[in-house]
């Protein structure tokens, strides 16, 4: 037991301490160095555990190797994977509102608080995919060609595509005219109303053109020709 009122200086001028255990080395602390020749090390507090590098890295090796380094906002693994393995959930906090994933210092995918995930192509980071979630839950999907307009938007389902709006209406815009438009209207027993609109004349046209031949084909043995909700010609094969 050392018990001393004032300090206990430790100075081996050969640069070495040495804790034994039956003259077994448990613990050497040679100049910078913590050295445990066997077995582990388990630092055990009540309190918190601080490391403060002045130099700015925190280094963790094995046999030397660096395995991973913190610098500054940085964690580096020089080489090999990172996985992060919990038994519980992960969680992102970015209090700057962004999350990226980069590779080489350059972003492909970023989410952002805003309500944004981005995604970039490979080939050119100018050439952008955007999902936008804004209020009340309404969804813009945003397809950016920098160089051209040939950003098209496919959907290749392994099976059928089905569109369930809860109202049944779907509308289908030329650009940026909120004015003009087509519209769908599926109803309660899965019937269709295609309308045209347009707002400021009668131009909004429907053309049917086909490599083919056109086949009407009525369950109900009628087709009728109407203006404006009124029938002028009916087909009827009752």
């Amino acid at each position: 037991i050392l018990d001393a009122e004032g300090d206990i200086i430790l100075d081996a001028d050969g640069g070495d301490l040495y804790f034994k255990d039956n003259g077994t080395t448990l613990m050497q602390l040679s100049a910078n160095e913590i050295d445990i020749s066997s077995g582990n090390l388990t630092l055990d507090v009540a309190g918190d555990i601080v490391l403060d590098a002045d130099g700015g890295d925190l280094y963790f090796k094995d046999n030397d190797i660096t395995l991973m380094q913190f610098s500054a906002n940085e964690i580096d693994i020089p080489s090999g994977d990172f996985t992060l393995d919990v038994a519980g959930d992960i969680n992102l906090d970015a209090a700057g509102h962004d999350i990226s994933f980069m590779v080489g210092g350059t972003s492909y995918l970023a989410w952002s608080a805003t309500g944004t995930l981005t995604m970039k192509s490979p080939a050119d980071v100018d050439d952008v995919f955007t999902i936008t979630v804004g209020v009340n839950g309404n969804v813009l999907m945003t397809t950016t060609d920098d160089a051209g307009e040939n950003a098209h938007l496919r959907l290749h389902p392994d099976g059928d595509l089905k569109l369930t709006p809860e109202t049944g209406i779907m509308y289908l815009y030329d650009e940026d005219n909120d004015d003009d438009y087509a519209k769908f209207t599926v109803g309660t027993h899965g019937d269709l109303t295609l309308e045209t609109v347009d707002a400021a004349a009668t131009a909004a046209d429907l053309v049917l053109k086909a490599d083919g031949d056109i086949t009407l084909d009525a369950a109900g043995k009628q087709i009728n020709f109407a203006f404006g909700g009124t029938t002028y010609a009916l087909y009827d094969i009752n």
